[in-house]
């Protein structure tokens, strides 16, 4: 098939789905098209009602590298802000759990699964963030909840406040944070792994 290009078949008498996607030419093939094809896939079954979806690992890719691909794609296109919606819930249609399969023995397809899940969930904990109104978004508040998922994480952490910041000169901070009511904040997290052999960032 080509890219883009899908073949829905249904099984009479079951409320089950067959979809096959089209990723273009194999040797074009890429972890980019593989997400995008997932991500169609997923929203196209959801919105005809799936709630629980399985997709296979071509062979010809590599497993590791594509298992992180599909399960980005599911993940994020997964995602829907609810947080102060009350009416016509039901036009969101979610998946509620999905599995990525493959017959190749070893860990690639549940190491790249397991990474794009990671990925996937820190990318929509950062839209949760940006899409909360600021009125209930202060520095405060977001210092409290980053602190409080530092804490879940074991990193380490350090606030600063109104007054740190004077001291440490963050200038840029707090000509921002004169124009509100509320006192700027900035959150230091560090991660340092015992076995770490270098310094990403």
């Amino acid at each position: 098939g080509k890219k883009g290009e899908f073949f829905l078949e249904t099984e009479p008498g079951t409320p089950r789905f067959y979809l096959l996607a089209g990723l273009g030419k194999k040797a074009d093939v890429n972890t980019r098209i593989v997400r995008d094809a997932s991500a169609k896939a997923a929203r196209k079954l959801a919105s005809l009602g799936a709630k629980s979806i399985a997709i296979d690992v071509p062979k010809e890719l590599a497993a590791e590298e594509i298992s992180q691909a599909i399960t980005e794609g599911v993940l994020l296109t997964n995602y829907h802000y609810l947080e102060y919606k009350t009416q016509k819930l039901d036009e969101y249609k979610q998946l509620e759990s999905v599995e990525v399969v493959s017959d190749r023995t070893g860990v690639g397809v549940k190491r790249g699964s397991d990474v794009g899940k990671i990925i996937a969930e820190s990318c929509n904990i950062t839209r949760d963030l940006q899409n909360t109104p600021s009125q209930d978004m202060t520095p405060e508040i977001f210092a409290k909840y980053v602190v409080k998922l530092a804490k879940k994480e074991k990193l380490k952490y350090k606030v600063f406040d109104r007054k740190a910041l004077e001291k440490n000169s963050f200038n840029g901070i707090l000509s921002v944070g004169r124009g509100s009511i509320n006192d700027p904040r900035l959150v230091q997290l560090e991660w340092s792994p015992k076995k770490a052999k270098k310094t990403i960032v």
